[in-house]
């Protein structure tokens, strides 16, 4: 639960937030948001007090790559292609490190950490079952019951009610599942036929699904329709509700559609696509859209800078601020966090640490 002092946050409009059945209306959402003009640096994720773990010195094979990032007041996980689990769990200076991987040819795509009892789940893109384990390891299969057909599950969130999936090759894109595989609901038509779908990586789902699945500020799950921008949240009995109060930042502006310098003439110089927002992360009860990749810096050799954007936290004219960080000079690939802490990953690294000691957004 967010502290009272994020509220400014959700009445920008740029913040996902809860809502109940008691809740006043709330108001139409505000015309999309400026960017600022100037890119100014920032520490964040690799600040001083951050951590870094390499997956080479953890044991992850080279030829492994990480699509999965979650953290809990316990543990980090971390998910790899084709079909391995990381669990850390940090012991002060030192982390301890727990794994399990996949049997045969599986081939796993999402996975979340359930909030009842703190066992993971696991999709796979080409098998209509979740693989469950628990705390200690053990596991089992569910396979979905009155389903038929090919095909996996790209995204996987998993809450109170149930477990939410989107399916690689569906005519809906949403399913509700219950912790014994009956699939409760379906919703949301795809906006392509299954037969198109089939074969898609499971990165472009969004875009050939036309819907997003993510959550909001306090857990909650939550649909973005990627054509029209409006979000729904599940009610947990099958339903959605419009949440007016939500407004994701507009892929169609300008600012989105330029080619930007950043240092320009300078040994740091870098540029990237300003192509818009990517994944809604949060910072200390504050609202982050991860950006593009800035690629130069260090004389033309560097890798990469990852851009920010940062609502205005009082949901004034000053609409959004942009900023990069320079992290090891290498992608982010993934960006998660809860109440207290966070975690990130790259190519090579996990990154995390505690908010207590992480800096504050400007």
């Amino acid at each position: 639960m967010p502290h009272k002092s994020a509220w400014p946050y959700f009445a920008a409009a740029l913040l996902l937030s809860s809502s109940c059945a008691t809740a006043p209306a709330r108001a139409p959402a505000p015309a999309p948001a400026k960017i600022a003009n100037e890119t100014r640096k920032i520490k964040l994720l690799c600040s001083e007090k951050a951590r870094a773990a390499s997956f080479a010195a953890l044991g992850v094979p080279s030829d492994e790559r990480p699509i999965d990032v979650a953290v809990t007041d316990k543990y980090i996980w971390v998910l790899f292609e084709p079909a391995r689990l990381m669990r850390i769990v940090r012991q002060g200076d030192k982390v301890d490190v727990e794994m399990t991987v996949g049997h045969g040819d599986e081939h796993w795509s999402s996975f979340d950490v359930d909030p009842a009892d703190g066992s993971v789940w696991v999709a796979s893109d080409r098998k209509l079952a979740l693989l469950h384990l628990s705390p200690t390891w053990s596991r089992e299969t569910i396979p979905l019951k009155k389903v038929e057909g090919e095909g996996g599950f790209g995204r996987l969130l998993v809450a109170e009610d149930a477990l939410y999936v989107m399916p690689t090759s569906a005519e809906r894109q949403v399913w509700r599942v219950d912790r014994k595989g009956k699939v409760l609901d379906t919703h949301f038509p795809a906006k392509m036929k299954p037969a198109e779908l089939a074969g898609s990586e499971v990165q472009e789902l969004d875009r050939f699904a036309g819907v997003g699945l993510l959550r909001d500020a306090e857990g909650h799950v939550v649909v973005r329709n990627l054509s029209t921008g409006k979000v729904l949240q599940a009610d947990g009995k099958g339903g959605w509700s419009e949440r007016p109060d939500i407004h994701w930042i507009d892929h169609a502006q300008g600012a989105f559609s330029t080619v930007k310098g950043i240092n320009v003439g300078g040994k740091d110089e870098r540029w990237f696509l300003a192509r818009g927002a990517g994944q809604l992360f949060f910072w200390k009860g504050r609202p982050v859209f991860a950006g593009p990749t800035a690629v130069g810096g260090n004389g033309g050799r560097g890798v990469g800078a990852q851009i920010f954007y940062v609502p205005d936290p009082t949901g004034g004219s000053a609409g959004l601020s942009e900023f990069y960080e320079v992290c090891s000079e290498d992608f982010i690939w993934g960006i998660t966090s809860n109440a207290t802490s966070y975690a990130a990953i790259t190519s090579k690294t996990v990154l995390f640490g505690d908010f207590a000691d992480a800096p504050d957004l400007p």
